[in-house]
């Protein structure tokens, strides 16, 4: 079994703590009283033993912003990141190396005609691969909207920033960019998106518990 997904606002339930889950419940129904949102937070705990039962492979992108955002305070944020942590290593870090250790994401939205989205799926594809070998490169997924949106999402996740802005300054981001016609000495096709843009996020709010 596999479990593939991708969040921009929350930790997915499937990986959060507790006391993340009634932290987020909360604040997306304010209203609800606290025997309704105990019963959610229960039923959320419980589905996660699928996790154990069934030990799917498990393949989650989460936007930086959801793991720089504090939710429910300090110590609730540092159990949840723990928890990330522990999926893929066990030794305990202190909350000052906790964000260093995490995954940077970088999301590149571009926005294409309606019936441009395959040609963009098409030049991704042709140079498939050509940033595996930097160092710090963990992942890539080409996110294809599903509604009537004409705005995909380039993900790339990276081990740490550095590891980003190397790559950004290096001969091997121009060279990924290239189409094959480029690479065989051709000329440039022309570009597929209308418009694009890098989404990044720093703290503009919370607590420290």
């Amino acid at each position: 079994m596999r479990i593939h997904g991708w969040e921009l606002g929350a930790v997915p339930g499937l990986l959060q703590t507790e006391s993340y889950a009634e932290a987020v419940i909360r604040a997306r129904h304010p209203s609800e009283n606290a025997s309704v949102v105990d019963r959610i937070v229960t039923a959320r705990m419980e589905r996660q033993d699928l996790l154990n039962a069934d030990k799917p492979m498990l393949w989650h992108t989460v936007h930086e912003g959801v793991l720089r955002h504090q939710v429910g305070g300090r110590a609730v944020m540092s159990e949840q990141l723990n928890k990330l942590i522990g999926l893929r290593r066990t030794v305990p870090l202190t909350w000052d190396d906790r964000l260093k250790h995490v995954t940077v994401v970088r999301i590149n939205a571009i926005t294409v005609p309606a019936d441009s989205g395959d040609e963009l799926a098409r030049r991704f594809a042709a140079r498939a691969g050509a940033v595996d070998n930097q160092d710090g490169f963990e992942g890539f997924e080409l996110l294809k909207p599903t509604d009537d949106r004409t705005t995909w999402l380039v993900v790339t996740r990276w081990r740490d920033e550095a590891a980003f802005q190397a790559w950004l300054n290096s001969p091997a981001f121009g060279h990924g960019h290239r189409s094959a016609a480029e690479r065989a000495g051709g000329q440039a096709p022309p570009p597929v998106g209308v418009s694009s843009e890098l989404w990044s996020y720093e703290i503009a709010g919370g607590s420290s518990g």
